[in-house]
């Protein structure tokens, strides 16, 4: 199993909405290859991977900073 950990800080005031969006994808992830635990701590989204191989490592943090930078920008035009 190889575990990683990445905190990413969200300066625009919306962790919690971003934290919110990503709950119902955390858990056992499609593939059943990697799994991640989404948490809040203050400003930073602190997202805990593990996988069983380094493929499905990279292709779950990838997803999930996606979805991060996707969702600040829908969040950014909506309040504009």
């Amino acid at each position: 199993m190889h575990p990683c950990a990445l905190r990413v800080r969200i300066r625009s005031g919306s962790s919690d909405a971003i934290y919110r969006a990503l709950l119902p994808e955390s858990g056992v992830l499609p593939g059943q290859r990697s799994r991640v635990q989404v948490s809040l701590d203050g400003d930073e989204l602190v997202l805990d991977f593990e996988a069983d191989d380094t493929v499905a490592m990279r292709a779950a943090v990838n997803a999930f900073l996606r979805w991060v930078s996707a969702i600040e920008r829908v969040l950014e035009r909506a309040s504009a």
